[in-house]
């Protein structure tokens, strides 16, 4: 006898969902980059797993938006709520979810924009017609649970978002849901999914401050991008890296000295602007201060103030790599840098603090 919460089919699998990823309704956001997955245009439909905690003021709970199509949740009806251009056109779901639950929506609309069905766990929820759309101006980047602005944060937990670009049937749908077992969405029309975020279940997934939910459908690192070994592991005072005053090659590491704020080393032309990266450095000795990286914007090494091998990922808006201090009369030690691009469309956490990954999932 199969277990009571498994279907069967054709080449599937049904996910034992271990995390969602909970958003604290102010500034959390997952930052996926400039390069969209989908820029509202054409078929659309969009599943994902959601268990809100309030319905405030500023919880117009956006689920995923990129400045061309909004999936949200309204915080005036708590109703699931979808534009494709902009807050004046837009449909909601005939019925409402509620806070304190998990509850699977799924969200589809036609080539043209001019019929858009709703379906809460599983079930029809309304169906609305709208004149067809023309796409946005703009060129936002893509966010799950947040905007661009940073001032529409969901509230609650999120879990296993996919995007396809066609229109699924109600059978789909149905598997999606599966019962409240979440489904493996690269089996459901796996040549049209887009992009797939499982929220701290999926490979390349980092559960960590500055961490990634990567994105299933490519979740693969791309190759080395400091190719030469005396570069990464600093075995050689080569001419690689550019240097400030009070950085130095020494013993095989990269010694800070007692140096300043945003002092560092740093390499032009490694980066791509828009592409997500992966840095991993190990950090043998410290004293005081604390690491940073720069590609454009900076980010912190989560636990910067220790020694230890250390990981976060970037978003590059540069074409140099820089690692540099975040505090004055810094005083430490670096070796075997690497350097990766993460493929696919994956995901960096924004404001988050390493504990917002839950083990409260659909069930």
């Amino acid at each position: 006898m199969f277990p009571s919460r498994r279907i069967i089919t054709s080449g599937g699998d049904v996910y034992r969902d271990q995390y969602s990823l909970a958003f604290d309704g102010t500034d959390d956001k997952v930052d996926l980059g400039s390069d969209k997955p989908n820029d509202g245009t054409g078929a659309i439909t969009i599943s994902a797993w959601v268990n809100p905690t309030t319905f405030g003021e500023n919880s117009k709970g956006y689920i995923i938006t990129n400045g061309k199509m909004f999936l949200y949740v309204n915080d005036t009806s708590d109703r699931v709520t979808f534009s494709r251009d902009g807050e004046t056109e837009k449909n909601s779901a005939d019925d409402s979810i509620s806070t304190g639950s998990w509850q699977h929506i799924v969200v589809i609309s036609d080539s043209d924009g001019d019929n858009t069905n709703f379906y809460i766990n599983g079930s029809l929820s309304g169906t609305a017609n709208q004149d067809a759309t023309t796409p946005m101006a703009g060129d936002t980047n893509t966010f799950i649970g947040n905007n661009n602005a940073g001032d529409r944060t969901f509230h609650g937990k999120i879990s296993e978002v996919a995007l396809w670009n066609t229109t699924l049937s109600s059978n789909q749908v149905k598997q999606l849901y599966n019962g409240r077992e979440p489904f493996d969405a690269r089996n459901v029309a796996k040549s049209n999914l887009q992009g797939y975020w499982r929220m701290g279940d999926g490979v390349l997934d980092h559960r960590q401050t500055n961490g990634l939910v990567a994105d299933q459908v490519t979740a693969t690192l791309g190759s080395e991008l400091i190719t030469v070994e005396a570069d990464r592991t600093f075995a050689s005072d080569t001419s690689f890296w550019s240097r400030e005053t009070g950085v130095a090659i020494s013993g095989g590491a990269m010694v800070f000295t007692n140096v300043g704020l945003n002092a560092g080393f740093n390499r032009g032309s490694l980066l791509t602007s828009g592409a997500t990266y992966k840095v991993t450095v190990d950090c043998t000795a410290y004293t005081d201060g604390s690491l940073h990286v720069h590609g454009g914007t900076l980010v912190n090494f989560p636990d910067n103030t220790s020694t230890g091998t250390k990981t976060v990922f970037f978003i590059a808006s540069s074409t140099t790599f820089q690692v540099r201090t975040g505090a004055a009369n810094s005083d430490f030690s670096v070796d075997n840098i690497s350097l990766k691009q993460v493929n696919g469309n994956p995901g960096v956490l924004v404001n988050f603090d390493g504990t917002d990954f839950k083990t409260d999932v659909p069930r």
